[in-house]
């Protein structure tokens, strides 16, 4: 494989309503038919994800929860994972506790994804719970305190819905040992997420678990959101769509159309649509 292409989804490949608009699939489908080597790179799980990209066929590894999990798109099964030490977890398990906000744990338990949290105190938390609700992919499970998650489980990513930046509880967890902490405004204007990975896992990390396990020499990748820079800084080439963060931007090489204008699809289109 010579170029794998890699595009983030939401704000970036899903249009306002976050899904694959039928400009887009009609686009994409018979590239990807042809032989185009695309696949994506997002915060979201299997569980959500799948059902939006089923119209445009992918079949490759993809980078899932931001590089916490490796994902064969063309099989259904997992390729590689990272999770926390057992000091890490404890730590952040810890301050959930103390710091009473709503944070979604994912952790895998006997082979299967389990989202553990607290009963949601906003809107936000509540309609993002409520949209993933009832996958055969992930299981949500309420809990009084988040020392009830069992050991055996391997915790993957920590995820917080606020209302609004909370400055003193960003800082304890940039303090957590063994993880490293992302925020970003949430792309449907729904309130904050902030995110908790094992050290060294972002969606740069799982972009060379592509490179490996597809053999690909070049990697070109799409994005809109902070998150997305790890995956800038992991590609050959990057390109930003026109409503992406001013930070996004200024890494990639160059700007295109915005996800409501289908400007990866458009891109690819130009660029792979006569030579595949």
């Amino acid at each position: 494989m010579t170029t794998l292409y890699v595009t983030d989804l939401d704000g970036t490949l899903l249009n306002a309503q976050g899904r694959v608009s039928s400009s887009t699939a009609a686009l994409l489908r018979p590239l990807v038919d042809r032989g185009l080597a695309l696949t994506i790179a997002t915060a979201r799980t299997p569980a959500t994800a799948l059902d939006l990209v089923r119209p445009l066929g992918l079949h490759l590894p993809a980078v899932m929860m931001s590089g916490a999990l490796v994902y064969d798109l063309g099989t259904g099964r997992p390729l590689a994972t990272r999770s926390l030490s057992a000091e890490s977890r404890s730590a952040l398990l810890t301050l959930l506790d103390r710091a009473g906000r709503d944070a979604l744990v994912y952790c895998v338990l006997d082979g299967r994804l389990v989202v553990f949290h607290r009963a949601p105190t906003c809107d936000y938390a509540r309609s993002f719970i409520a949209q993933r609700s009832g996958s055969p992919h992930k299981q949500f499970v309420q809990v009084e305190h988040y020392g009830q998650i069992p050991l055996a489980a391997r915790c993957l990513l920590t995820l917080f819905c606020l209302p609004c930046p909370d400055l003193p509880l960003l800082e304890a967890l940039q303090r957590l040992p063994g993880t490293h902490c992302l925020c970003y405004a949430d792309e449907y204007g729904r309130g904050v997420t902030a995110e908790v990975f094992p050290e060294g896992c972002d969606k740069g990390a799982g972009v060379q678990d592509l490179r490996r396990l597809t053999g690909a020499r070049r990697v070109v990748a799409f994005g809109d959101n902070v998150n997305d820079l790890p995956l800038f800084a992991a590609a050959d080439e990057r390109y930003a769509v026109a409503n992406a963060a001013a930070a996004v931007k200024e890494a990639a090489d160059g700007v295109i159309a915005a996800n409501t204008q289908d400007g990866v699809a458009r891109w690819l289109a130009a660029r792979e649509g006569g030579s595949l």
